[in-house]
């Protein structure tokens, strides 16, 4: 698929999934606490991280959505 759209805004422009990642982390660095279990961690983040996957390509799909367009 090819796509001939610029990209109007920075994709993490106001991303909720994006805002709870960095809040996530920034709790992480600034804790003392070894963490317990690596394997839950790494899998929040991964989890974190997909779901602004989600967010960023939904945004950008919606901007392509010719019937949208069409419809104002």
């Amino acid at each position: 698929m090819e796509v001939c759209q610029p990209l109007t805004k920075v994709a993490n422009d106001s991303c909720p999934a994006i805002d709870q990642l960095q809040q996530k982390l920034t709790l992480l660095r600034q804790s003392n606490n070894p963490i317990q279990h690596f394997e839950d961690h790494e899998n929040e983040i991964h989890s974190l991280f997909i779901q602004a996957e989600r967010e960023i390509l939904a945004e950008e799909l919606q901007k392509l959505d010719i019937n949208k367009a069409l419809s104002k």
